[in-house]
């Protein structure tokens, strides 16, 4: 008794071949869709974080400096959860962690012409402006890192340092100039010569820009390492597949 040779018809394997690639042309548009619609709601939330940074800037005007900074910290938690993003949370944490031991080492240095409001004898303003400053530049940053990936972690250290030490010697200025935000305690030394600012010794000066620049060291390489734990997971999900 013979067997016959059970083969795939020319018709079928057609069929098969047409199959595939609607499947295939299926899943790149689902792609393109997924890609349009991720850049549109980063578009979306860019414009949201300026306006929360904008209307912040504009509270100092109108109530005192310390409540908008204490008020804008716990607003933090809340502005995470509805925008979808609560992976920021790390990095509000490394914020406030920096803070708090900046405060601990630098207290005595701190004394405001504006009656701030204290606990247990320690101003309670460098450690919400410090967590709230530089957690809310990194969110700003992240914008334009998304875009920056590329690129080795050294320079997107160098940019964000480089970006840093504008930004808070432009907030300083502001802060003392417009809004009166003066640290009397020590008014004595002398600021920058070019801006009249940031009157401080020159260990503390030095230490704010060592406060920001360890926090973006920290922070990079916390984004690092949860792009690894992606990428990795994606490689798993393939070869289950």
């Amino acid at each position: 008794m013979g067997f016959r040779s059970v083969g795939i018809s020319p018709q079928e394997s057609s069929v098969a071949e047409k199959e595939k690639k609607k499947k295939t042309i299926k899943k790149e548009a689902e792609i393109d869709n997924n890609t349009i619609m991720n850049v549109t709601n980063q578009k979306k939330l860019y414009i949201v974080d300026v306006l929360f940074v904008v209307v912040t800037g504009l509270l100092f005007g109108l109530f005192r400096p310390d409540s908008v900074v204490i008020a804008v910290y716990f607003l933090l938690f809340p502005y995470m959860y509805f925008t979808k993003r609560k992976a920021l949370l790390v990095y509000l944490g490394v914020s406030s962690l920096l803070a708090m031991v900046w405060v601990v080492v630098a207290q005595e240095y701190y004394g405001y012409n504006i009656a701030f409001l204290n606990i247990f004898g320690v101003t309670v303003f460098p450690f919400f402006a410090w967590a709230t400053g530089l957690f809310w530049l990194w969110v700003l940053f992240g914008h334009v890192l998304r875009h920056m990936q590329k690129k080795s972690l050294y320079k997107r250290f160098i940019m964000c340092s480089f970006v840093y030490s504008i930004v808070l010697i432009s907030v300083e200025y502001i802060a003392y100039h417009f809004f009166r935000i003066q640290n009397v305690a020590t008014s004595e030394y002398p600021g920058l010569p070019f801006c009249d600012c940031w009157h401080a010794p020159v260990w503390m000066q030095w230490s704010y820009i060592g406060l920001g620049l360890m926090f973006f060291a920290l922070s990079l390489h916390i984004e690092a390492y949860k792009n690894k734990k992606v990428v990795a997971k994606k490689k798993r999900r393939k070869k289950k597949a």
